[in-house]
């Protein structure tokens, strides 16, 4: 048995923190299941299924969710296609829909260690000069009795407070300073280091979204 944590980018339900247990059923299929926290409503969903690794580095697989969402975006079956890291301490990819192949969302997995994991935070961007927000810390193994100096976002980031901590989510108020300098951030917990977790930025030039109506309808640029 095998195990592996994985945070998933998607934009429409936020990141979400994922447990990945795999076992070699076949000599080649790898059979697995997911347990997947989505942030955004708090709920659990449940994906089973197969995959395989070509030439050592190559997975591609398909799983099937427990719960089937009504909108196009809700992931009912995923395919997979990810590249493991040549010193196969991670895997990233991606995971697509079978109906509408746009939708999906970026995976990176990291394996599953003995000592703390920091995978990212629930923002992708915290714009500078921004009141204190909550920001939601995934990872394995995460310390406990935390203070706030033992959590770093970067120069111009400070974290105001710690509320809640458990093995694998650390919540806290943080805010951007006025003069904190925009660009990619690592997230740190003590040692413990997720690279590029999130961005910086002061502001906006424009925004896209899709029409109400359709799914794969144009992208529309909104006013500034």
């Amino acid at each position: 048995m095998a195990a592996g944590l994985f945070l998933a980018r998607n934009p429409a339900k936020e990141n979400s923190l994922c447990r990945r247990n795999c076992r070699d059923a076949h000599r080649r299929w790898i059979h697995d299941e997911n347990k997947i926290n989505l942030p955004a409503d708090n709920t659990t969903i449940t994906e089973s299924g197969k995959s395989i690794v070509y030439t050592g580095y190559a997975w591609r697989g398909r799983s099937t969710t427990d719960k089937a969402g009504a909108a196009p975006n809700d992931l009912t079956t995923t395919r997979e296609v990810m590249m493991l890291s040549k010193d196969q301490s991670q895997l990233k990819g991606a995971g697509s829909g079978e109906r509408i192949k746009e939708f999906g969302m970026d995976v990176e997995m990291r394996r599953a260690l003995d000592a703390p994991t920091v995978l990212g935070i629930d923002k992708f961007a915290l714009k500078t000069g921004s009141s204190a927000s909550e920001v939601h810390i995934y990872g394995d193994r995460l310390p406990a009795n935390l203070s706030p100096s033992d959590i770093d976002f970067g120069a111009g980031v400070s974290v105001k407070k710690i509320v809640s901590s458990t093995p694998t989510v650390v919540k806290i108020y943080c805010g951007g300073g006025a003069h904190a300098m925009p660009g990619k951030r690592d997230v740190a917990i003590r040692a413990a280091v997720a690279p590029g977790a999130f961005a910086v930025y002061d502001h906006i030039d424009y925004s896209e979204s899709l029409a109400a109506n359709s799914a794969l309808a144009p992208w529309r640029r909104a006013p500034r």
